[in-house]
C-alpha cells in the first residue's frame, strides 16, 4: 500500500492536468467564436446535402445559424449565397458573394457565381449587348 500511494498521486495529477488542458484547449485556438471547428465543419456539409437535394430553405437556416456562431466564416457565406441563388433569390445573394469576398478575395467559386448573379439580375444580357 504504501508503495501504491506515489503512483495513485501521479496519476491523480495527470487526470487533473488532462481535464485543466480539455477545458482551456479553446483559448489555444485561433479562432475566437464558441461554434467548435467540428460543428461548423457538420454545418456547413449538411447545408450542402440540403442544397444537393434542392432544400434551398432547409439550408438557408443551418447557414444562418452557423454565421450567428461565427460571422466571419466565408465558407458559411459562400453557401449561403448558393442557397440564396437556387431559391432565386438574387439580391441575397449577390449581398452574400460580396460578403464572402471581402473574407477572401481569392475565391473563385465566388467569382464565378457573382457573375452568373449579375448576368441574370441583368435578364441574361453581356454587358455589350
Amino acid at each position: 500500500m504504501k508503495n501504491l500511494f506515489p503512483f495513485l498521486s501521479i496519476l491523480l495529477l495527470c487526470a487533473l492536468n488532462l481535464v485543466i488542458f480539455l477545458g482551456t484547449k479553446n483559448l489555444f485556438s485561433p479562432s475566437e467564436h464558441s461554434f467548435p471547428i467540428s460543428e461548423k465543419e457538420k454545418c456547413i456539409d449538411k447545408a450542402k446535402k440540403f442544397l444537393d437535394k434542392e432544400k434551398p430553405d432547409s439550408a438557408i437556416s443551418l447557414l444562418s445559424f452557423a454565421l450567428k456562431e461565427n460571422p466571419d466564416d466565408f465558407l458559411a457565406h459562400f453557401h449561403l449565397a448558393l442557397a440564396y441563388y437556387k431559391k432565386g433569390d438574387l439580391s441575397l445573394s449577390e449581398y452574400e458573394c460580396q460578403k464572402t469576398f471581402e473574407l477572401n478575395p481569392e475565391s473563385q467559386k465566388a467569382k464565378n457565381l457573382l457573375c452568373d448573379i449579375r448576368f441574370e439580375k441583368g435578364g441574361g444580357k453581356m454587358g455589350g449587348e
